[in-house]
C-alpha cells in the first residue's frame, strides 16, 4: 500500500475509494476542510486559493469549470455575508453596554442580533456542508475527466466528504468560541487554527495515513468538547434556576 505520494499530485489514491489510503487521505482533508471553512474569511480565502491549485492540475478543471468555480464563488460569498452579520451584530451588542435590560428598545435589539447571529451560523453550516461535499466528489472523480455524479463511489465520496467536514466545523466553532469566552484573541486564535489545519490538510493528501490521525483526534476533541460545553450549560441553567 502506498503510504507517500511524492509524484502523484494531489494525493495517493485519489479516485479510487477501495484504497483504505485514499479513504484516511479523504477523511483527514475533508475535515479540515471543514475546520477552515468554519473560521470565517481567512480560512475560506485558503480553501479556495487550495482547491484552485489542486484543480489546475486536472486539464479543464476535470472538465467541471463552471461546477467547480460556482462552488468556489457561494463559499466566498458567504463569508461574506457572515462576516457582515457578525459585523453587525458585535457593533450593536456593543450599543447595549449599560442599557437597561428590561427596556423594550433593549430587548428588542437582543432580538435582532439572536437572529443575525443565527443567519451567519447557518450559512456556515450550509458552507461547510458545501466544502466537504466538493472535496469529497472531487477526490473521489479525481481519475474521471469530466467528474460525474453518476456512479456509486462518486455519492460515497461527496457523503463521506460532509460527514468528515462537519465533523471538523463542529470541532472548529466550539474551539473558536471557547477561546474566545476564556479571553483570548479572535483574530490570533482563527489565525492559528487556519494555519494548522492548512498544514494538516496537506498532509493528509500526501501522506494518506496523517488523515486518519486527524479524523479520530479531532473527532475526539469535537466530542470532549461538546460534552464540556453541554457540562457548563447544564451547571449555568441550574444557577440561574
Amino acid at each position: 500500500m502506498d503510504v507517500f505520494s511524492p509524484s502523484n499530485l494531489p494525493g495517493v489514491g485519489m479516485g479510487d475509494l477501495d484504497s483504505l489510503t485514499a479513504l484516511l487521505g479523504l477523511l483527514g482533508m475533508a475535515l479540515t476542510s471543514g475546520i477552515l471553512i468554519t473560521q470565517g474569511m481567512l480560512g475560506t480565502l485558503v480553501y479556495v486559493i487550495s482547491a484552485i491549485a489542486v484543480l489546475r492540475e486536472k486539464d479543464d478543471f476535470g472538465g467541471s469549470v463552471p461546477a467547480s468555480l460556482a462552488v468556489l464563488v457561494f463559499l466566498l460569498l458567504a463569508t461574506m455575508v457572515r462576516w457582515l452579520l457578525d459585523a453587525r451584530a458585535t457593533r450593536e451588542r456593543a450599543t447595549l453596554t449599560g442599557a437597561a435590560a428590561d427596556a423594550l428598545e433593549t430587548k428588542a435589539a437582543r432580538s435582532r442580533i439572536a437572529k443575525r447571529e443565527g443567519w451567519a451560523h447557518a450559512l456556515a453550516i450550509v458552507s461547510v456542508v458545501f466544502a466537504g461535499a466538493a472535496a469529497g466528489f472531487a477526490w473521489s472523480e479525481w481519475n474521471e475527466v469530466p467528474f460525474r455524479l453518476d456512479d456509486g463511489e462518486a455519492v460515497a465520496g461527496l457523503l463521506i466528504g460532509i460527514l468528515a467536514a462537519s465533523i471538523g466545523g463542529d470541532f472548529a466553532w466550539r474551539f473558536l468560541h471557547g477561546a474566545v469566552r476564556a479571553g483570548g484573541s479572535a483574530a490570533i486564535v482563527g489565525t492559528a487554527l487556519v494555519l494548522l489545519a492548512w498544514l494538516l490538510n496537506a498532509a493528509s493528501v500526501y501522506v494518506p495515513f496523517v488523515g486518519g490521525v486527524v479524523f479520530v483526534v479531532i473527532s475526539l476533541l469535537a466530542l470532549r468538547l461538546r460534552r464540556r460545553q453541554q457540562h457548563t450549560a447544564g451547571g449555568l441553567r441550574i444557577l440561574n434556576g
